[in-house]
Order: structure tokens, then C-alpha cells, then sequence
């Protein structure tokens, strides 16, 4: 049973690309998991870090690309567990449709559980079609190819650029070095020029 007292981030996650506000007024009690009446909120609202911990744990345990479930529930709801049901019956933070819900085994009108369940869509869409934005489109509409500009959105605070390279120390669920990889690359690479050059420098000094 996965440890919700835990509170830790992974060493990857970096809120501040999510460009989340403050002030977040759930709409439920976390003692009880009961809804509330409570207005929806604005989409840049930061969710408890009880939620934004629980994705984070299940991004680990998936191996989806760290802060993926955050952008999702940003885009879907702002991270709103009440936000009213979508145009096809989307349920919850994660916009779930209750068929897709009962295949997975979750219930989507629990906050954990609506989690849980996208969670396990984006881990099999991304095993099914090999990438993050077929994945993401997927998700959307249930193709790969149909919501390219959903895939865009969500990329994009995530920090991400075709073909799906997250901003990371390690290669992302859907392949390829990272934006944070790639720079540490750079700087080694450059590290070994300049030693090059020196050593090459002395050798000459050296021989005159």
C-alpha cells in the first residue's frame, strides 16, 4: 500500500515549470475524502501536497516523466476534484470517463483513486504507442494522432519538446535524453576540450 505520509518530492520534479499559484481551496476534506460545495477554482491553483505527493509517487511507480500527472490535472481540471463533468462525462481531476474508470478498477469520483487511474492509462498508452505525445493524444481522445495540440499543451508545461524529452537528469518513460541530461553532457564535453587544450599547450611549450 503506497505510504501517503510521505511528503518528498523526486529529485526531477520542479513545481515552478508548472507555473502554479497559491491559495488552493481543495473543495473537500482530505480527513474524509467528502466533496464540498466549493466553487471551482482558478487552473493555476496549487492542489494539496498531499495530491501533488500521491502523483508523484505514482509517476515513480509507473515510470511516467516526473511533474506528467500535474500537468494533466492542470490542463484537465486546474486541479479541481469537483470540476464539473466533461462534454463525454468526464469525471474528476483527471477527467476519467467512468467506463475507462471501471476498466482500470478505480473509482473516479475519489481524488486518489481519479489519480491512480490516469496514471495507469498514460503507463499503458505510452507502452502501447511508444511515445509521450501519442500517449498524451491518446489520453485526450483516444487516438494517437487526433489531439496533437492537447499533447502540445500539457508538453509544454511539463516542460517538454518533440519528441517528448522531459526536463530531467534521465532519460524520460518515452525515450531519449533529457533537457537537463543534455546539458550536463555539454558541460563535460566541454570540460574535456579545455583539459585537451592545455595538455596540448604544455606539450608544445615543452618541446620549443
Amino acid at each position: 500500500m503506497t505510504d501517503l505520509s510521505m511528503n518528498t518530492f523526486g529529485a526531477d520534479y520542479n513545481p515552478d515549470m508548472l507555473s502554479f499559484g497559491s491559495g488552493y481551496d481543495p473543495g473537500f476534506n482530505l480527513d474524509t475524502l467528502s466533496y464540498s460545495s466549493a466553487a471551482p477554482v482558478a487552473s493555476t491553483a496549487l492542489p494539496p501536497a498531499s495530491l501533488l505527493d500521491y502523483m508523484n509517487q505514482q509517476e515513480q511507480l509507473y515510470n511516467l516523466p516526473s511533474g506528467l500527472l500535474a500537468s494533466i490535472a492542470q490542463i484537465e481540471s486546474g486541479f479541481n476534484p469537483n470540476t464539473p463533468n466533461g462534454a463525454a462525462g468526464e469525471v474528476g481531476m483527471m477527467q476519467l470517463l467512468p467506463s475507462t474508470a471501471a476498466g482500470l478498477g478505480v473509482n473516479p469520483y475519489d481524488p486518489y483513486e481519479n489519480i491512480n487511474g490516469a496514471a495507469q492509462l498514460m503507463s499503458k498508452n505510452l507502452q502501447q504507442f511508444g511515445s509521450l505525445p501519442a500517449a498524451l493524444s491518446a489520453y485526450n481522445s483516444g487516438s494517437p494522432t487526433r489531439s496533437p495540440g492537447y499533447a502540445q499543451k500539457v508538453m509544454s508545461l511539463l516542460g517538454v519538446s518533440p519528441p517528448g524529452q522531459a526536463v530531467s537528469g534521465a532519460p524520460n518513460a518515452a525515450g531519449g535524453l533529457t533537457a537537463a541530461g543534455a546539458i550536463s553532457w555539454y558541460w563535460y564535453g566541454l570540460a574535456i576540450l579545455i583539459i585537451l587544450s592545455l595538455a596540448f599547450l604544455g606539450v608544445r611549450s615543452m618541446t620549443k
